[in-house]
């Protein structure tokens, strides 16, 4: 029901959307994202898709610093919270013992665009020494949970992704191979200023990865090819604090 209903507000929740009820109002909840200050747009542009959909005034705060206990470091990053009572029954759903859960019950009906969303909070394109062009989900979940967000991504791209063990919990892994397609059934829906999360790096040999991704270049991205996400981005409907 929820993702008939609330599919983007659902998606956020996937990756970097924290659910938490308030001290002061228990019959409700709210829904708040921290970012790095280079990922305010994109902040902005998923607080006015959950606005639209919550029918919420959500506010993206001003970017300030913020000191990082476990690394020692300051950061800059900006923030942004809504509060309404549908959230709670997606929380139950979500956290049915305490601890988020993405399951089959959780995916069922969201398509490409949450997938998307999912990307862009949690996704990464991995270059090292060992590997070039592959694709990492931070799920950090367990092995079930894992599996079924595979399925999840192979029912929607045909991408065949995998489970990865990383200190006791699963990450999802995509081949470099696979990585071309991938981008391409999602980049449809990501956000300009994740670029960086569709951007792979190839040598100058003729290959058919290479081929499929400067294929997907020439696809928009949501906020270059629809006028009503444009129009979404430069309207009022999510306030920014100046």
């Amino acid at each position: 029901m929820f993702a008939l209903n609330y599919p983007f507000t659902l998606a956020t929740v996937l990756g970097d959307g924290c659910l938490g009820i308030p001290k002061t109002r228990p019959n409700s909840c709210y829904l708040s994202f921290t970012h790095s200050a280079d990922q305010r747009d994109y902040l902005v542009y998923k607080m006015n898709r959950v606005n639209e959909e919550l029918g919420t005034a959500g506010t993206v705060s001003p970017v300030r610093g913020a000191f990082d206990s476990r690394t020692g470091k300051t950061y800059q990053i900006c923030q942004a919270m809504v509060v309404n009572p549908v959230l709670k029954h997606i929380r139950a759903a979500l956290y049915p013992h305490g601890k988020k859960k993405i399951d089959k019950s959780v995916l069922v009906g969201l398509g490409l665009e949450a997938l998307a969303v999912y990307w862009m909070d949690d996704g990464s394109v991995v270059n090292s020494k060992t590997a070039k062009n592959r694709g990492l989900i931070a799920s950090y979940c367990s092995e079930a949970d894992a599996l079924s967000q595979c399925e999840w991504i192979n029912d929607l791209t045909g991408i065949k992704s995998l489970p990865y063990e990383d200190r006791g919990f699963y990450r999802i892994r995509i081949n470099a191979s696979e990585m071309p397609r991938f981008l391409t059934h999602i980049r449809p829906y990501m956000h300009s200023s994740m670029k960086y999360k569709a951007t792979l790096d190839y040598s100058s040999y003729n290959t058919k990865s290479k081929r499929e991704y400067e294929a997907s270049l020439t696809i928009p991205f949501v906020d270059e090819g629809d006028k009503v996400t444009r129009a979404r981005n430069t309207g009022a409907k999510a306030s920014v604090m100046i």
